[in-house]
């Protein structure tokens, strides 16, 4: 999800996520992924420095539909 990272499959994300690690499921569901922040500095407007963030993500399934959102 984001950048194109270690894979061949990349999920669009308009954030600039990369390098994203860590994945834990959250007692309500949700999953929380890391990101390293190894191109944020290049992509989020004022940064000098990487910067690592957290994404949180609710997946949803509705008739064998699944579909995420960012919490």
């Amino acid at each position: 999800m984001g950048l194109q990272w270690y894979g061949d499959t990349v999920i669009p994300f308009d954030d600039f996520f990369s390098g994203q690690h860590g994945l834990q499921l959250l007692p309500n569901g949700n999953i929380v992924t890391l990101d390293n922040g190894t191109h944020s500095q290049i992509y989020i407007s004022g940064l000098n420095a990487p910067v690592s963030r957290a994404l949180e993500i609710n997946v949803s399934e509705s008739n064998g539909q699944y579909s995420a959102t960012t919490v």
